[in-house]
């Protein structure tokens, strides 16, 4: 008889089980012995295992799911990369991979190898098996057409895309079309921003104006919110007289923000005018000469479209 393995505890023991089974190919087993390590000890180590034995046995969502809970680790750790380059293309999710490359460094070892795996799978399920992809394109041309809850979920189906089927329908279909939620729009100028591959889009405002956008000036979304003046000043302003009041505030300029987002120098001329609008919008008391009364109350009616679509959107 062989000698007896002893464990200085239960988590040791399946530990190595699953290691064990793993290596003999016997996933279903592993997959049992790791699932009962993890429900009590989350680390890497066994979320590695997990995802991997998932991607093995045909599970891709619970792959993802696994993953997403190291995602970072995922997708900075160069060891991890290539699993997690696996799960998202067994998905066929071609544009989450694409704007996970950008974020990679140009020196990237593996980087060149990641590409032409990407542009392989992508390929043969655009152009040889492709009657799903081809149902995702429709799907998302459609989505002009829709109620505000169904663009929603169609925003979503836009990570099957190739970033350059989402190039051409975002910028050709779903920047101008007043039909198109303001916040699915400036969700996708986000990513756009993000992909680095368009320089210059057209672009209806959330005040119904036409205009053309530079993207290579255009920072992200939320870096753009949280660095604006206007957020700014108007936090420090709460939090020194207002601090109870100040996250129920900032969290209506946030969304207000968003939708004027990219165009916020465009349409925010006067920081300290705006402040002090919002400041009456809200109900704060004041002590204002008349002049600056004046312009606060002339960008209040700003304020309240804005308010107003954000309440229409909240309730459809």
């Amino acid at each position: 008889m062989g000698d007896t393995i002893e464990f200085p505890n239960e988590f040791e023991r399946l530990l190595y089980l699953g290691k064990k089974y793993y290596d003999q190919q016997d996933y279903l087993k592993s997959l049992e012995c790791f699932k009962e390590y993890y429900q009590e000890e989350l680390t890497l180590e066994v979320n590695t295992y997990l995802v991997k034995i998932s991607l093995k046995l045909g599970q891709i969502d619970e792959a993802l799911d696994y993953a997403k809970e190291f995602e970072q680790d995922y997708r900075n750790h160069e060891r991890l990369q290539p699993i997690y380059l696996d799960s998202l293309l067994k998905k066929r999710l071609f544009l989450q991979v694409e704007k996970w490359f950008v974020q990679l460094d140009a020196s990237h070892q593996l980087k060149e190898a990641f590409k032409d795996t990407l542009a392989k799978t992508q390929d043969y399920w655009t152009m040889v098996d492709n009657n799903e992809y081809r149902h995702h394109i429709s799907r998302c041309q459609n989505l002009v057409n829709e109620e505000m809850v169904q663009q929603i979920k169609l925003a979503k189906e836009f990570d099957y895309l190739t970033k350059v089927d989402f190039i051409e329908i975002v910028t050709k279909r779903i920047l101008c079309d007043d039909q198109v939620s303001i916040f699915i729009r400036n969700q996708f100028i986000d990513e756009l921003v993000q992909l680095k591959e368009k320089s210059t889009v057209e672009v209806l405002t959330v005040f119904n104006q036409l205009v053309t956008v530079n993207l290579d000036d255009t920072d992200r979304l939320m870096t753009t919110i949280l660095t604006h003046p206007l957020y700014q000043k108007l936090s420090h302003y709460m939090e020194d007289n207002y601090p109870s009041q100040e996250q129920m505030v900032l969290g209506v300029l946030k969304a207000h923000l968003g939708m004027m987002y990219p165009c916020l120098e465009r349409c925010i001329v006067n920081v300290d005018d705006w402040i002090q609008a919002y400041l009456i919008y809200f109900g704060f008391d004041l002590s204002l000469d008349n002049r600056v009364e004046e312009r606060a109350m002339n960008i209040l009616s700003s304020i309240q479209h804005l308010d107003t679509i954000m309440m229409n959107t909240m309730t459809k």
